[in-house]
């Protein structure tokens, strides 16, 4: 592999260095640091610098074109933190174009670049109580148009040679998407996967190549990794920096590859590690890069106005719907997409969250300070799965749990060339905040025989740790059976383990004879071990164990089991399949709230784990006057 050659690093301290483009004609780099509102523009080969303070943030821009009238009073077109203007950096005039999220506090604009047919693309995220309220916008002189939404933090933004396919990512996530592109009417099409970033790196600025590679900044990997036009990663090149931003290929034969660099959220030790971090590095590259696109010339101010025109009609909508919006509100839709929800509650104001993503492929952990907070928290990817062997496929029920001081999550997982070699595994963390150090590989956990097993969960009484996990008996016809167990640590139990149910009852065997997702509940003198049962459709339901506080737990005979489910399908409410559930305490310290999932629809298309509408709900639970606990089965969350 050719490596990269660092030829400079210009120390400059950029909070945040982002958005860097080569401007051919004047063979010179422009770039922003969008924290430390300055605008830069290095001349080559010389290495004269220029700086301008900005009134606002920007994220991103690009230089008008040559030919355009404007280009007088404005040189460049700018993603400024709330909207779209044309701007002048020596006498910071302004021209506003759109501001397209003036009803969405906490958004700014992020990653853009210029499409080959003239059209500028910007991104926005959410920098408070992040959440995934983004959008990727097209500038044109039609307008300001929203093309995606429901994105975290938007980036890679790019298109291969011949602009039949843009590449884009949400950086939480990992992942790099590609989408068929009409270049003619700039309109994209159902995302793919392209490829996967290395575990424990976000993808950011993105750039393509000459020989149509596409070469991405690497934030918290410390790299730049290349991948060919099929995905597959051609070339990993270390950095003597952390958290690189941003990419553009310049100079007279466009072999050099300048790299912006943060030093935002980097500790002391850190930095005095890093001392290149919030740098401009640049290098002689093996690869040779491709001309920045121009700007098509547009009539701004008609754009402007039409901008003005559309958004006093969306604001006099807006208000028109705005009861009618908070009425259809579906109150008890907390997170979308994501199966076998478990919440833990650190303090009273403070929840960590997890869940089955639907690819099936990682574990994400987010937290807030409040229930309702979790929905618009940012998802960290903590880990992701392996390519093969353990490990490698159906990452599937993860749960958090701190014991003696240190944070573990138990997942279940198979294996790439066995998908259903399901077997529950340990990660561990032994950082105050599980957000920060690092994740362990514990290895599976030996449930006393190696057989199908997952959805592991540990409650504490008396202070005794208990695991309750669903595990097949090979002796059996059915699928899995609940079991119990004392834990002499973390990761090793006393063993032999108690069953504590079986898949018997008619409404447990309906497509699959199922019993899973235990979740425990201790309150009025009773432990409540709420489980899963048949299929994962429709069919899904919720059946109840109780037993008292005083009682042995690793007696069967000790626990009672209602005969009947407890929570299952309600067409009238839409609601179908709901289980897999989670107890927690609410903020007040008081109410009892039960996180679970169901889909919103009966039919399925094909197999029902490949059907990733599961969405995580919630609800309070109720109690009788006897102190009994009731899950309210025709009342909406």
């Amino acid at each position: 592999m050719s490596e990269l050659k660092l030829l400079h690093s210009i120390p400059l301290k950029n909070k945040l260095g982002e958005g860097i483009i080569w401007h051919g004609a004047s063979q010179s780099v422009w770039w922003t640091d969008i924290h430390g509102r300055f605008l830069y523009q290095l001349f080559w080969p010389s290495l004269q610098l220029n700086t301008y303070p900005l009134p606002e943030r920007i994220s991103c821009f690009a230089l008008l074109n040559a030919h355009d009238p404007m280009r007088s009073d404005y040189s460049m077109l700018v993603a400024f933190e709330s909207g779209f203007a044309l701007y002048q950096p020596a006498t910071q005039g302004i021209f506003w174009l759109a501001k397209p999220e003036t009803h969405l506090s906490g958004n700014r604009m992020n990653d853009g670049r210029i499409d080959r047919q003239g059209r500028f693309w910007a991104g926005t995220m959410r920098e408070v109580n992040q959440g995934q309220t983004g959008t990727l916008y097209r500038l044109d002189q039609q307008g300001c148009h929203a093309v995606i939404s429901g994105l975290q933090i938007p980036n890679s933004l790019c298109w291969n040679k011949n602009s039949s396919r843009i590449y884009h990512a949400d950086s939480p996530t990992g992942v790099i998407y590609s989408y068929g592109f009409d270049a003619v009417q700039g309109a994209v099409s159902q995302p793919q996967l392209f490829a996967k970033v290395p575990v424990g790196a976000e993808p950011d600025g993105a750039v393509i190549d000459a020989e149509d590679h596409l070469l991405c900044a690497l934030w918290g990997g410390k790299a730049i990794a290349r991948y060919s036009p099929s995905g597959q990663q051609t070339a990993l090149h270390p950095l003597p920096v952390s958290q690189p931003t941003c990419l553009a290929f310049g100079g007279p034969d466009l072999d050099l590859l300048f790299v912006t660099t943060a030093r935002q959220g980097l500790t002391e030790q850190q930095l005095e590690a890093e001392p290149d971090a919030g740098s401009l590095l640049i290098y002689q590259s093996p690869y040779q890069g491709l001309p920045e696109s121009e700007l098509a010339v547009l009539d701004w101010t008609a754009l402007q106005k039409t901008e003005v025109v559309m958004w006093k009609l969306v604001s006099v909508l807006l208000i028109s719907l705005l009861s009618v919006n908070l009425l259809a509100q579906d109150a008890g839709l907390l997170i979308k997409n994501r199966a076998d929800p478990w919440v833990y509650r650190a303090a009273a104001d403070s929840y960590y969250f997890t869940a089955s993503v639907p690819e099936f492929d990682r574990i994400e952990l987010r937290h807030s300070s409040s229930i309702k907070g979790l929905a618009k928290a940012k998802a960290k990817v903590i880990w992701r799965k392996k390519d093969k062997g353990p490990m490698s496929a159906n990452i599937w029920a993860p749960e958090i749990h701190q014991i003696d001081g240190s944070w573990y999550i138990y997942f279940a997982a198979g294996k790439a060339e066995e998908p259903f070699h399901i077997r529950t595994y340990v990660l561990k963390n032994s950082a105050a905040d599980p957000l920060q150090g690092q994740w362990q590989e514990l290895g599976p956990l030996n449930t006393g025989w190696d057989s199908f097993n997952l959805d592991a969960t540990h409650f504490e009484h008396k202070g005794q740790h208990y695991l309750v996990w669903a595990q097949q008996d090979k002796k059996q016809s059915y699928n899995s059976a609940l079991w119990i167990a004392k834990m002499r640590s973390a990761t090793e139990l006393e063993l032999p383990a108690t069953l504590l149910t079986e898949p018997t009852l008619d409404w447990e065997v309906l497509g699959h004879k199922v019993n899973e997702g235990p979740a425990v509940l201790i309150k009025n003198g009773k432990i409540w071990l709420a489980y899963s049962a048949s299929a994962t459709d429709h069919r899904y339901a919720m059946g109840l164990l109780t037993a008292s506080v005083d009682a042995d737990l690793l007696k069967t005979e000790s626990w009672t089991k209602a005969p009947r489910p407890v929570f299952f399908t309600n067409d009238s409410l839409k609601r179908f399949g709901p289980g897999h559930n989670s107890f927690v305490l609410a903020e007040d310290g008081v109410t009892d709230l039960m996180l679970y999932h169901a889909r919103d629809y009966k039919d399925i298309q094909g197999h029902p784990l490949q059907d990733g509408n599961r969405h995580t709900r919630v609800r309070p639970l109720y109690w009788t006057e006897q102190g009994e606990l009731d899950f309210a089965q025709d009342k909406p969350d």
